[in-house]
């Protein structure tokens, strides 16, 4: 046998032929030089298993098997590997050899190197069973159309999609995978005008039915086919089932509105640090139209130092009735910022009702088993349905809140509970679901931070407040301590020089008298006498007046009394000289001020004060207004006067000591009444238009008034 497979090895030698002589036992008998070159040494594969060999191919030991099995000759196109590890195509066959009891106890495999034409072709033949199978198996309806429209393929895509057998509709054309409305439209006719134009539509999205009825949304593509002739032979169709693509897209974009809407409410939300109006937004989000969408919210908030959940506010309708006239009040406004005023002008007349339910609604926090409680402790939201509860507490609340449904969910702040939302859809009746309710918390979330802020801004803004006034006053007390200490010095050298002067004035006015006794009327310096006397005078009155000043205040008659009554005192006094002037007095005294306590003679020498300046901003005529009124727990007396008025750049410096714009006296008049109204916790200011009049005001505080008291 060995010799006859010499004479077949130098038969094939000229040819790229393979020959192996395999036994049953699965070793080599003999192998050909080709064998040996291209899967080992020469003389090293006899006797070996066969394995060695078939190891370089894809399928032979498996087709070698068969052939034994079945004494059949069988044939395997596949690659083979050489030593070289190149990859090369080969036809392989197995002969079956029988022996003389007719049994086979060989096999004799050839391997046939494939020509380059037959490689191609083998290639072509694979490639097309390979897109055979792609386009039989896709996951996308892939139909092949005739020149009329009628179906030639059907692949396994499309019975999965349209739940038709192939063999059901070869031959039919596409109408019964069309709505009624798109075979009205005429939409086949559409898509062949554009494909026979255009050669291709893409991506055509529409409607199609399956076999039990379902409506899908498709993506469909035709294709033109055309043969070596550019003749039209058909069409080609994809049908993608893109109803999952649709909704999923529909859901991102539902979800892309809802953060965009809770972005646009949170920034109102961040906008401002009134706690009240955080608040207000905050539930006017959750159940606008163009926020989160609930029928109604009701806020619960924690009051730390009485340990209660208590019932702060609520927004939405208590009825049916009531949800229709809000509903179509607000509209479909075109942002949240509209529906913030339209709510404010519609939704704050409407849920009183509410309103007054949850301000009835105080929980202990030491109720642990309150379902408000529950979410506040542990931070997680609570759904709460009328037929999965059997607390009689909380059935009580669904009863308050007149609804079979709602939802608890925390306001968390930073690491702590502030309270907690309840919302429902008692009107609309439509659950609510989880999507809403992740919202909803990061929303609570972002508002719980901005309340918290609101308080922090409050407190802080309170601070401030107070460590302005604690500065206000110990700059005023500053001021006041360097005036006094100003004045003491002031006070001391005036004392001394008064004194110094006093003595010799007074032996001089004396003098004067004598003298002015014992001369005639007619003497030529009787006149001068008289001047002297005048001038010692009124230089009496001016240390009179510096005496007074330098003197510490000594408030030594303090007692109620009616100020009009001062007021008209004084006026009784300057008579006699308001008449000299032709100065008219008009009073406008408020009846039933309440009684201050002070010094009447002291206040009486401020009055008749102002009253001398007025004289002189008026010497030969005007008018002299004295009013009293109670304005903001003060009483306000007000003098003013038709003079000349006081520039701008004199009425800074008008009450301090020394200043003076006339030509006679020292300046310390004003001075004098600042002092006197200071002692008694009074302000002065002073009111002035050139050529029109000065008001002088006096404000007497009531309240520090009665604490004197």
């Amino acid at each position: 046998m060995l010799e006859i497979f010499e004479k077949v090895s130098s038969v094939v030698s000229e040819f790229e032929i393979g020959v192996l002589l395999i036994g049953k036992d699965r070793r080599i008998w003999w192998a050909n030089d080709y064998i040996l070159k291209k899967f080992g040494s020469e003389g090293n594969l006899i006797g070996k298993n066969c394995e060695v060999v078939l190891k370089n191919s894809e399928g032979c030991e498996r087709v070698l098997d068969s052939a034994f099995k079945s004494n059949e000759i069988e044939r395997i196109i596949t690659t083979w590997k050489t030593k070289n590890d190149q990859i090369e195509y080969c036809r392989s066959i197995f002969i079956p050899i029988r022996e003389e009891n007719d049994r086979v106890e060989h096999i004799l495999f050839l391997i046939i190197n494939l020509s380059k034409r037959e490689k191609l072709a083998y290639e072509i033949i694979e490639m097309n069973k390979f897109l055979s199978n792609v386009v039989h198996n896709s996951a996308d309806a892939i139909i092949s159309l005739d020149c009329n429209g009628r179906i030639k393929s059907w692949n396994r895509g499309a019975e999965v999609i349209f739940e038709y057998k192939s063999e059901v509709v070869i031959g039919k054309g596409l109408d019964f995978l069309l709505p009624k409305r798109l075979i009205e439209d005429k939409e086949l006719e559409w898509i062949e005008d554009v494909v026979l134009k255009n050669n291709a539509i893409v991506n055509h999205e529409t409607e199609r039915i399956t076999k039990s009825g379902k409506r899908i949304i498709a993506e469909v593509t035709r294709t033109l086919l055309r043969n070596e002739n550019n003749e039209v032979i058909g069409f080609s169709e994809i049908i993608k089932n893109i109803t999952d693509r649709k909704k999923i897209e529909e859901e991102l974009k539902n979800t892309i509105e809802e953060l965009s809407k809770l972005n646009e409410i949170a920034e109102f939300v961040h906008s401002t640090h009134d706690e009240n109006e955080i608040l207000n937004l905050m539930l006017t989000g959750v159940t606008a139209g163009e926020g989160f969408r609930f029928n109604r919210a009701f806020l619960f908030l924690y009051i730390e130092d009485k340990m209660l959940l208590e019932g702060s506010n609520a927004v939405g309708p208590s009825n049916p009735e009531e949800a229709g006239r809000i509903w179509s009040a607000l509209g479909r406004p075109r942002s949240f910022k509209d529906m913030l005023n339209l709510y404010k002008d519609n939704v704050d007349k409407t849920d009183i009702t509410i309103k007054k339910i949850v301000k009835n609604i105080k929980v202990p926090i030491s109720n642990e088993n309150n379902i408000l409680v529950k979410s506040f402790n542990t931070g997680q939201h609570i759904r709460i349905e009328k037929e999965n509860t059997s607390d009689p507490e909380t059935l009580n609340l669904l009863k308050e809140f007149n609804t079979d449904h709602f939802i608890v969910i925390p306001l968390i702040g930073r690491n702590r509970s502030i309270g907690v939302l309840v919302v429902d859809n008692a009107i609309s009746g439509e659950r609510i679901h989880e999507e809403e309710i992740g919202l909803l918390r990061l929303f609570a979330h972002q508002s719980s931070l901005a309340i918290e802020n609101a308080k922090l801004y409050s407190s802080i803004e309170e601070k401030l407040k107070l460590l302005e006034e604690a500065y206000n006053d110990l700059e005023e007390s500053q001021e006041k301590l360097m005036q006094a200490e100003r004045l003491a010095a002031v006070g001391e050298v005036t004392a001394r020089i008064a004194h110094e002067i006093r003595n010799p004035l007074v032996s001089i006015g004396g003098f004067a008298r004598v003298i002015k006794k014992e001369l005639e009327s007619g003497n030529i310096n009787f006149e001068q006498i008289n001047i002297i006397i005048d001038e010692v005078a009124r230089l009496e009155k001016i240390l009179a007046n510096i005496v007074s000043f330098s003197k510490t205040t000594h408030i030594s008659d303090k007692k109620l009394g009616t100020i009009n009554n001062t007021i008209d005192r004084a006026v009784k006094i300057m008579n006699e000289e308001f008449n000299s002037h032709k100065i008219i007095i008009e009073k406008s005294l408020a009846s039933n001020l309440p009684e201050l306590y002070y010094d009447d003679w002291e206040i009486s020498q401020v009055f008749l004060n102002l009253f001398r300046n007025a004289i002189q901003a008026m010497p030969f005529s005007g008018k002299l207004f004295l009013r009293s009124y109670l304005f903001d727990n003060e009483v306000k007396v007000e003098i003013e006067d038709t003079g000349s008025g006081v520039p701008e750049n004199v009425i800074r410096d008008i009450f301090n000591p020394f200043f003076t714009t006339k030509s006679t006296g020292v300046g310390l008049g004003l001075t004098i009444c600042k002092q006197i109204l200071s002692s008694h916790n009074c302000n002065i200011d002073i009111k002035s238009e050139l050529n029109k009049g000065t008001t002088f005001i006096l404000s007497f505080s009531v309240i520090k008034n009665h604490v004197n008291s």
